[in-house]
């Protein structure tokens, strides 16, 4: 299992890997690679094998509840400006 807390400033493409990478096995289907789980298309993706999770914290859901903003906080140092955005996205 692979979980990213919710603050962190990748949340977002972390929470869209597993789709973006079915994307890309389903344009290699469709040019006519083997379909199957074993086969080229699905092995040449990342993340389907895994369990991706996202840790909430109180503070989230507080925001979330009151559609209110999201701030995300750097992880090495906490001094970088990092995005802000809606509890809701």
């Amino acid at each position: 299992m692979v979980i990213l807390n919710v603050d962190h400033p990748d949340v977002v493409d972390f929470i869209k890997c597993k789709a973006e990478e079915e994307k890309k096995a389903w344009a290699l289907i469709e040019q006519g690679y083997d379909a199957s789980l074993n086969g080229p298309a699905y092995a040449s993706i990342f993340f389907q094998n895994s369990n991706n999770s996202v840790r909430v914290s109180d503070e989230y859901m507080r925001a979330l509840e009151q559609d209110g903003s999201w701030q995300t906080r750097a992880v090495t140092d906490g001094a970088r400006s990092t995005p802000t955005r809606r509890a809701t996205s």
